[in-house]
């Protein structure tokens, strides 16, 4: 057998043996969808918020004080005339320090799929991305929100996006620094700004000797880096998340 015969056998194999999973998939997440909107969920988002600019606020819950974080940066920016959608709840301007369950306002049908766990790969990566108009993403080597990420890429939702990650060690950065970095202030809440605006411009994924703010000393997932840069989103790095606030402020009003 020659190797295009071989090479062609094992194609076929991993198709006959994929295809079946993805019929399964499609299948499930078009009723998913359906159920949505027979029984009018995106008709009760638009009804219940569309006075308001719509942010979605990524990141772990887990640790404890990681959800502590999302949670002040989610009161933050609903404190500035925003519904804020963070897991499967929201924060609404009218109570801004006041958590509540999307099942809260949906009808049971509704409320039954929300609160089935199988469904939060569709919730995470078509449903939330698609009722937002922004994002706020702080990134974590672990837990960081892929799904939500993956949502708002270009070729999806196609959502802006600002992300962030905070590490008092930071400040640990050797001064040869990566040559596509800004840094936006010299205080102790040191601020770096990525600008590399295309995967293939970045040093140091061409074997350049310097320090990637995605990598140190975060140790972001690559997945995550070439996400950032192919939609050209921003991206920070600072010893303290409290100093991404202007930030923040300043994306929303954009």
């Amino acid at each position: 057998m020659t190797e295009a015969e071989l090479t062609r056998r094992a194609l076929l194999e991993l198709v006959q043996g994929v295809y079946p999973h993805y019929l399964r998939a499609l299948g499930r997440f078009i009723e998913y969808q359906k159920t949505l909107r027979a029984h009018g969920f995106y008709q009760i988002i638009e009804e219940n918020f569309c006075r308001y600019q719509k942010i979605g606020v990524f990141g772990a819950f887990r640790p404890q004080n990681a959800r502590v974080i999302i949670e002040e940066i989610s009161r933050h920016i609903a404190a500035r005339n925003c519904v804020v959608f963070t897991g499967k709840g929201y924060y609404h301007p009218a109570t801004p320090n006041v958590y509540q369950s999307l099942s809260s306002i949906m009808p049971q049908e509704i409320q039954n799929i929300l609160n089935d766990l199988t469904n939060d790969q569709y919730f995470f990566s078509h449903v939330l991305p698609s009722i937002i108009d922004k994002a706020v993403s702080r990134v974590i080597p672990i837990r960081t929100n892929y799904l939500e990420l993956l949502g708002c890429d270009r070729d999806k939702y196609n959502k802006p996006v600002l992300g962030f990650a905070d590490n008092p060690n930071i400040l640990n950065m050797k001064r040869e620094k990566c040559n596509w970095t800004n840094i936006l202030s010299r205080t102790t809440d040191t601020l770096m700004c990525c600008e590399v605006n295309h995967p293939l411009s970045c040093p140091i994924d061409h074997k350049r000797d310097v320090n990637c703010i995605f990598y140190y000393p975060h140790n972001s997932l690559q997945i995550i880096k070439t996400q950032f840069l192919y939609n050209e989103w921003d991206f920070y790095s600072l010893t303290n998340y409290r100093a991404i606030y202007p930030y923040i402020n300043e994306f929303i009003k954009t």
